[in-house]
């Protein structure tokens, strides 16, 4: 109860920074299997509405030759992640700190962005860090898309790769407008960085940690759950 008090209350705080009601959802107190307890589980149903079509924006990649950047500070910590639940099994933190404005900074910047025609593609850094995120814009990219990421970090290799942090977006963006837009990150206060660049390799590329084709790539994602229902 404890655990579902804080999660209400934070999305409490943040729906209003944000401005956004909430009219509906669900919430699930008690829930057992084999392995003990789910966690309490409150979800919300959303919707919300695009008023100019052409600012949809997608995560795949659109254009070799386009930077890769971050939009917010790329601090990622393993605490909480899904790579420590998944490959050590641990649930422990500490997790990464958040800030309510460095959010709404991030967002106002992403948006921005998106709105002057700036912005190719842009997808939130959430569960399993860069790697996943980099991953899941190139498997909905075009065939021949790939991604070189150069990034140095004082910090372990996996903690780069799968560690996870808040207020992040990782957005494409043609050279001649980065100019413009860290113009606007300035102004906003918001730390940004060059991390990589769109290939036409078909491949992704992590310094030289990760050189996986997209084949490799399409399989983990796509192929695990089935291989797991047949295991």
């Amino acid at each position: 109860y404890w655990q579902f008090r804080e999660a209400v209350l934070g999305i409490g705080e943040m729906c209003r920074a944000l401005d956004t009601p909430v009219t509906g959802g669900n919430v699930s107190f008690y829930n057992e299997n084999t392995q003990g307890a789910v966690y309490p589980t409150p979800v919300i149903g959303m919707v919300g509405l695009l008023e100019d079509i052409s600012h949809s924006t997608s995560i795949s990649y659109k254009n070799t030759g386009d930077f890769i950047v971050c939009l917010g500070a790329l601090n990622p910590t393993l605490g909480g992640s899904e790579y420590l639940k998944v490959i050590h099994n641990l649930i422990k933190g500490p997790i990464h700190n958040f800030d309510v404005k460095s959010e709404l900074d991030v967002q106002q910047l992403c948006l921005y962005g998106i709105r002057n025609g700036f912005i190719k593609s842009a997808h939130d850094l959430s569960d399993g860090g860069l790697a996943v995120n980099i991953s899941e814009s190139l498997l909905y990219s075009n065939n021949n898309i790939g991604a070189e990421i150069n990034l140095s970090r004082k910090i372990r290799i996996d903690e780069l790769l799968f560690g996870e942090c808040q207020s992040v977006i990782v957005i494409t963006i043609n050279e001649e407008n980065l100019y413009s837009l860290i113009e606007k990150a300035q102004e906003l206060n918001v730390y940004t960085q060059t991390i990589g660049r769109v290939t036409d390799s078909g491949n992704l590329k992590i310094n030289d940690s990760v050189d996986l084709s997209k084949d490799n790539l399409k399989n983990a994602y796509f192929g695990s759950l089935e291989k797991i229902m047949q295991s």
